[in-house]
């Protein structure tokens, strides 16, 4: 606030507040002294009532006393008037009524002077004469009292009247503030707000009033008006892109227009950023969709690749390198150029570590030279020839595997940007290059299965025709051994068969033999086989040498007691029986009851005659039966080993088409001509989003919008959509159905085989999108 409006206060308030405030306290301090006085006038008149009492009194008792009553009351007269001296001594309106109060004082000293016992008491005169100054007394403070009465009632008018000025001169004072408060400062301020509402919105504040306290309050917010609409108009250039305000007028723009400064500073870095950004989108969809269009050849994008780059990047020159093979050595051939020198490349192959670019190809690592070395490259047009100041040679790396070398040379350094896009491309160039190489190994992997296929159905029609000749051998075997079955029944029925290991131990006996020595099949754990025969005069040494010349394989016959209770003798024949590596693992014995022959030998010569030839008949059948037995055996051995060879191959030449399919980039989707999935690849996985277990066994066209028709008795497969349908070719551009329900782009190449009358599908897939970010 400047001294004018200082002084404007001063006078136009504070002096008239002040003077009304001290003439109010003026009229408060004469209501107070009146009040004082007006209670001085009370106590006065009291006193003088209370005396005039008294009087009364004594007038009263003199009438009927006489003058004997003076003396009584004399006492209480004079302590009347002592008070009413004391009241006249402390009071404020004393001075005023003293002289009248005097001419009482004197009166009544002047009675109560007389010696009234000493005057003589002469009746009625004699009361009169006394009681006549009493009277001239009471008139007195009777015009006394009545003086102090009009002096009351005239000092409560004055009192009055100071009350009435007082709340008149606080009214005065209430009003000259409120008067002041809405003038001076309510509806300046009011104007104020609408001036200050006004840098708000777009309309500008009005000018400075009148009022000498907001002048310079107007002065500044006009100077604040126009420096706001400055910023404003700054700000608004700014986002439009124009940075050429006064950098100076806005440093002096106070913290506004520092921070429009920086404003501009940061909207300036901002669209340069988005300038470089918007150029590298550009850049990244143009070359994304020069990949996707020539990606099928390799020469052809190669030359379109290095051609588009050079001048987008603002090369002079470019060339590009990719892997190849020679003379089973990896080597690095050129397979295109931008505007380079003939004499620069004498050879289209570098090896590794051969020059800077076979170095960047061993080391993986960028290269940027700014110091270009004199004769190593020169940028050539009509008008003259002059070396770059930037060389950049790039690694083509997809998945941190090597695919080739991307050379740039250019007049100008490459910036930040320019190289972040560099590498992003080259990423790209790399996978699209290890796309095209991953068909073409897929297409020779397909090949290399097919024939696989066909020498696995070769395979398999041999194993068929083998599997026929072992079931018919089963088939003859399986004759044979009813025939056998039919024959061992028969020597069970009417001989006595049994088997024993080659500790002796029996294995098992039939029915015949357990019926007439009485065993049972849980003793045969327990029972040895001499223990069912009763050879006379052998030893154990006897039975131990039989034992050695069956284990040795040479039969025996013996005739022998059966350990029965009736002498029951047999015609024994111990065979030895191989296993099908030639070694005896156990001893069968037939024999036959020859008790009668014992009992009449005789008589019976010719029945045991008989009975050797059905022993030797049935020794050449059991021979033969252990020879067609072991036959078979081998030939079965064989043929299971044969089998489990071939299924073996199989399965490996399964496996490792699967992995091979499996490692594919592409992803590989096989099924049959009634569309059901077959097989589903990894890579498979990762473009449909989708895991083999929920693919495998389901409809094909789940995943792909095709039908399956049969034509000429062969099944072809179309692409559906929207009604319109085409073939699925090499390479074929169809959009696939994800697990999510979306579509997706992709490259999709259709192969056809058969197998025996079946027919299968594989679909090749790549997708369309390239992965740059």
């Amino acid at each position: 606030m400047n001294r004018k409006s200082t002084s404007f206060i001063f006078w136009k308030f504070y002096l008239p507040l002040a003077g009304l405030f001290f003439a109010v306290l003026l009229s408060f301090f004469m209501l107070h002294k009146t009040r004082e006085k007006q209670q001085s006038i009370l106590v006065l008149v009291q006193d003088i009532e209370e005396v005039q009492q008294h009087l009364n009194t004594v007038t009263v008792l003199l009438q009927k006393n006489g003058q004997a009553a003076i003396p009584a009351v004399a006492g209480q007269i004079g302590s009347g008037i002592a008070q009413v001296e004391s009241s006249l001594a402390n009071n404020i309106v004393a001075d005023n009524y003293r002289t009248d109060w005097q001419v009482i004082r004197v009166g009544w000293q002047n009675i109560s002077a007389v010696d009234w016992e000493a005057v003589p008491a002469t009746g009625q005169q004699s009361a009169g004469v006394a009681a006549a100054p009493l009277k001239e007394l009471q008139l007195q403070c009777l015009r006394l009292a009545n003086q102090l009465e009009t002096a009351l009632e005239s000092n409560s008018k004055l009192g009055l009247m100071a009350l009435c000025a007082g709340i008149f001169l606080c009214i005065c004072l209430v009003a000259h503030t409120c008067y002041f408060i809405t003038h001076y400062l309510l509806q300046p301020l009011k104007k104020l707000e609408q001036q200050v509402g006004g840098l708000l919105t777009e309309t500008a504040p009005a000018a400075a009033g009148s009022n000498v306290i907001y002048d310079p309050l107007f002065s500044r917010l006009q100077q604040y008006s126009e420096r706001n609409a400055y910023l404003a108009q700054a700000a608004a250039q700014i986002g439009e892109g124009n940075f050429q305000q006064s950098e100076e007028q806005l440093y002096n723009s106070g913290v506004f227009g520092h921070a429009v400064l920086g404003l501009r500073d940061k909207m300036k870095d901002y669209f340069q950023a988005e300038h470089r950004r918007n150029w590298s989108s550009q850049g990244i969809e143009q070359f994304t969709k020069l990949l996707r269009e020539r990606g099928q050849n390799l020469d052809g994008l190669c030359k379109g690749l290095v051609s588009e780059l050079v001048p987008f990047v603002n090369a002079s020159q470019g060339a590009l390198f990719i892997t190849a093979e020679e003379h089973e050595e990896e080597v690095l051939e050129l397979k295109a150029s931008y505007a380079w020198n003939r004499h620069k490349f004498l050879t289209k192959t570098i090896r590794y570590g051969e020059g800077l670019i076979g170095q960047v190809a061993q080391e993986l690592d960028p290269l940027i030279i700014t110091d270009v070395p004199e004769g190593y490259i020169t940028i050539g047009s009509g008008l003259g020839r002059a070396k770059p100041r930037c060389i950049l040679i790039l690694p083509l790396l997809a998945n941190d595997v090597f695919q080739g070398v991307l050379e740039l040379a250019s007049f100008h350094e490459f910036e930040a940007h320019e190289l972040e896009f560099l590498k992003k491309l080259s990423e790209s160039i790399a996978s699209t290059l290890a796309n095209l190489k991953s068909t073409d190994n897929t297409k020779e992997l397909l090949a290399k299965a097919n024939a696989a296929n066909a020498h696995l159905q070769a395979q398999e029609e041999e194993l068929r025709q083998n599997t026929e000749e072992l079931m018919a051998t089963q088939e003859a075997m399986r004759k044979k051994e009813v025939e056998f079955t039919g024959l061992f029944s028969s020597i069970d029925y009417s001989l006595f068969t049994a088997e024993f290991d080659l500790k002796g131990n029996v294995l098992r006996a039939n029915e015949k033999l357990q019926a007439v020595v009485g065993i049972i099949e849980q003793d045969y754990g327990n029972l040895r086989c001499f223990q069912l025969l009763q050879i006379p005069d052998w030893t154990e040494s006897d039975k131990k040498k039989l034992l050695d010349v069956l284990m040795q394989g040479n039969p025996q016959n013996l005739e022998c007691k059966l350990n029965t209770q009736a002498d029951t003798w047999i015609s024994a024949s111990f065979t030895p029986v191989l296993n099908d590596r030639g070694n005896v693992y156990k001893v069968m014995m037939l024999a036959s009851d020859i008790t009668e022959k014992k009992n009449a030998e005789l008589a019976y010569v010719a029945q045991a005659e008989e009975i050797m030839v059905q022993e030797e008949k049935l020794r050449v059948y059991t021979a033969e039966l252990e020879t067609l037995q072991t036959s078979l055996s081998e030939r079965l051995a064989e043929a299971r080993q044969e089998m489990q060879r071939q299924i073996e191959e199989i399965a490996a030449e399964k496996a490792k088409n699967e992995a091979i399919l499996e490692g594919c980039v592409d992803g590989v989707v096989s099924f049959n001509e009634k569309g059901t999935v077959e097989f589903f690849n990894h890579a498979a996985e990762e473009i449909w989003s989708a895991s083999r277990l929920d693919v495998v066994g389901r409809k094909i066209n789940r995943l792909i919008s095709i039908e399956i028709q049969h034509q000429d008795g062969e099944p072809q497969v179309f692409f559906v959509k929207n009604g319109s349908r085409k073939a699925l070719d090499i390479r074929t551009e169809v959009p696939l159905i994800s697990a999510s329900g979306e579509e997706i782009e992709a490259l999709l190449t259709l192969t056809r085989v058969k197998v025996e009358n079946t027919y299968l599908f594989t679909a090749f897939v790549q997708k369309v999108a390239v992965e740059l970010f």
